[in-house]
């Protein structure tokens, strides 16, 4: 009997997880298509909720809806690609997984006032000095395209309706170590 149990385990372990990694990408991909449409509001929702708690959904909302609504600098993104997911860990009544991807974002600056090309020359080098001179296009006569590679955390809980984001930039890095428990954050530091 226990073997039974021990080769029914080993069957539909793989399942599960293969189950569970699908449904993050498709979250996480969700959540990039809405922030694309400028979605903002609807993409806040899947943000983890204690870091729009602590942060406020409002506070966000606005900062967002700013970034999308300059007239000097458009912000789009571009190509979204999730390069891999780990495997879950399960702490606390939580479900963890890390997300590594790459997405573009595309800057189209108005230069229309920049004749002799001063700031169109320090915005590329400000941009390839904090994305990596290999990450940074320069699309004449006014478009950065430029290519990040991220991480975010996806967490899910009994009451989520969906995987919850959480990105992993430095300054989201600190917050999170505040209401992420240390073993899960020491679990995806090995």
């Amino acid at each position: 009997m226990k073997k039974l149990v021990m080769v029914l385990c080993l069957i539909l372990l793989p399942i599960v997880l293969l189950s569970q990694e699908r449904e993050i990408k498709k979250d996480v991909n969700t959540y990039f298509e809405l922030l694309s449409e400028h979605k903002v509001s609807e993409a806040l929702d899947m943000v983890h909720p204690e870091l729009l708690s602590m942060l406020g959904k409002a506070s966000f909302q606005a900062q967002y809806e700013k970034m999308f609504n300059n007239s000097e600098v458009k912000i789009s993104f571009g190509k979204f690609q999730i390069n891999s997911v780990s495997d879950v860990f399960a702490f606390d009544e939580k479900t963890y997984a890390l997300v590594d991807y790459n997405f573009n974002i595309i800057y189209k600056v108005d230069l229309s006032k920049d004749d002799k090309g001063t700031l169109k020359a320090l915005l590329l080098s400000n941009y390839q000095s904090k994305f990596g001179a290999e990450n940074v296009v320069l699309v004449e006569p006014d478009e950065y395209h430029i290519t990040t590679k991220r991480e975010l955390m996806a967490v899910n809980a009994n009451s989520y309706n969906t995987w919850k984001v959480l990105e992993l930039d430095e300054g989201i890095r600190a917050l999170a170590a505040t209401f992420i428990p240390q073993e899960v954050l020491s679990h995806f530091s090995r």
